[in-house]
């Protein structure tokens, strides 16, 4: 007869000696962590604990391991955060078969569980981006883009002309950048089609949400749930029937009159179409790339925006400081590229929001592709997602004197004083001492497009409207949601429309 009892208790104990085994066999073992809790099965307490305040941990960790490497217990995961000017400086010159941005980006973002085989090896989206979003092409959009700010805000605040308007900032942001943004991906009329218009506005915090909902399933589950969680089919599905003719049409006119179509359209839609003939994607690919585009290029500019907005509200003087800097520019030479070139206050404003505030407290990520060892001797085992502090370097005081302070002239003193060209301490620049859209080869090439995007809405509100806060009259808090930073999407904001 079985002995239960015992039979229990020898499992226990095997169990245990396995687990413990693994776990200082574990490959990050020998990279210090930053928590409360060493101990694998502990950790846990960290990550639940790191989804809602990952900042402080974050400063922990700096505080001992600053200039090396620590990781961070997440739900899904550990991530390796490497901070100190030496080290970020290495994870920019690493080839990507060592360490990968598109590899990462898709893990951390759960994009690998998500998209279609177009998406992940051909990755169209990326290619249209840096096809179409040069900076060059990007002065030419700017009158359409005007005109699409001019029909929106039109659309959104018709009766602040006669009063205050009291309306969801976040909500509204997103709103207004959707549209601009679809201007240039799909042009006139799709871009003020309301069907498709909600679709593509509502897509990008569904697709968030649902991506941090999946980071809190272990990994065993993450395949089967992600199948239920993936927000690609259904929208794709609702939009499809929306440009299928449009598609076709254009599939068509390609083929037969290439040099002879006078007024091919000029937007990313057609681009992708080109694109998917030579590729052989379906037109379920082409919306599914669309899409793709909208998260990118909508979420975390309206979030931007947002921040910015919230700023300027909480500092009055600023509104008139930067209202005396745009009026005449804009008066003289109108809505031009060489306009926005000269306003170095907005600039620089926005150039300190990115860095007081910003869309997270990493960047740069990237995803080991082979064990590799890190200048400082850290041995990054492979599949270990790897981050740079850039809140540790926006909260220098090295490099930002009185960092924790906000201050609106900040980048513009600075490239005074460094005679500084080029992009230098501009809000596009990409440098080891300021990187929201990341350093290197690598940074983000949309980056020029949201900045013009942020900078066309701002201006046009500073001149057109008055703002003030809604709600209880203060400027909502801060979101941290891992280690992302969300301007507030249940802040309320008023505006009353100014005298021409």
């Amino acid at each position: 007869m079985f002995d239960i009892p015992s039979i229990a208790l020898a499992s226990m104990i095997i169990s245990s000696v396995v687990f413990i085994t693994r776990w200082f066999t574990h490959p990050l073992k020998s990279i210090p962590t930053a928590g409360r809790f060493r101990f694998r099965g502990l950790s846990y307490l960290d990550a639940l604990y790191n989804t809602f305040y990952a900042k402080i941990s974050m400063e922990a960790g700096l505080d001992k391991y600053y200039g090396s490497a620590f990781k961070l217990a997440m739900l899904d995961g550990w991530m390796v955060i490497v901070s100190g000017p030496g080290m970020i400086d290495d994870l920019r010159r690493r080839p990507t078969h060592e360490l990968s941005i598109s590899d990462g980006l898709l893990e951390y973002m759960h994009f690998d569980r998500y998209l279609s085989h177009a998406s992940l090896y051909d990755a169209p989206h990326l290619q249209a981006v840096k096809m179409n979003m040069t900076v060059r092409k990007i002065k030419t959009m700017i009158p359409v883009l005007v005109d699409e700010l001019r029909h929106v805000m039109d659309d959104i605040f018709p009766k602040c002309s006669s009063g205050w308007e009291e309306v969801q900032i976040f909500t509204t942001m997103q709103c207004v950048i959707t549209r601009m943004s679809n201007r240039i991906f799909v042009g006139i009329p799709m871009c003020r089609n309301k069907e498709y218009i909600e679709l593509a506005t509502e897509f990008p915090p569904k697709s968030v949400k649902r991506g941090f909902l999946l980071g809190l399933c272990p990994h065993l589950l993450k395949r089967h749930v992600a199948r239920w969680l993936n927000p690609f089919p259904l929208a794709v599905k609702q939009t499809l029937p929306l440009f299928s003719e449009i598609i076709e049409d254009r599939r068509s006119r390609t083929m037969e009159r290439y040099d002879t179509w006078e007024k091919k359209p000029d937007d990313v839609l057609q681009w992708l179409i080109e694109n998917a003939s030579e590729k052989k994607h379906s037109d379920a690919d082409i919306v599914e790339s669309l899409f793709l585009l909208n998260l990118a290029a909508t979420h975390n500019t309206a979030s931007s925006l947002t921040q910015a907005i919230y700023h300027l509200t909480e500092r009055p003087e600023l509104i008139s400081l930067l209202r005396d800097e745009i009026h005449p520019i804009i008066a003289t030479e109108g809505w031009t590229a060489e306009s926005f070139d000269k306003m170095e206050k907005l600039d620089s404003f926005l150039a300190e929001c990115q860095r007081y505030d910003g869309v997270g407290m990493t960047s740069m990520i990237r995803k080991a592709m082979k064990d590799i060892t890190l200048e400082d001797g850290t041995i990054v085992p492979e599949g270990a997602l790897v981050h740079a502090a850039a809140y540790a370097v926006h909260h220098n005081e090295a490099s930002y004197p009185c960092a924790t302070k906000f201050d609106a002239l900040r980048f513009l003193r600075l490239r005074t004083q460094a005679d500084a060209l080029g992009t230098k301490y501009q809000l596009t620049s990409a440098s080891p001492d300021y990187m929201p859209f990341g350093y290197g080869r690598h940074a983000c090439p949309g980056r020029f497009f949201a900045a013009i995007q942020i900078k066309l809405v701002l201006a046009f509100m500073i001149l057109g409207f008055d703002l003030c806060f809604g709600g209880d009259g203060t400027r909502p808090e801060n979101v941290d949601l891992g280690f992302n930073i969300l301007s507030d999407p249940r802040g309320l904001m008023l505006f009353r429309q100014r005298p021409d």
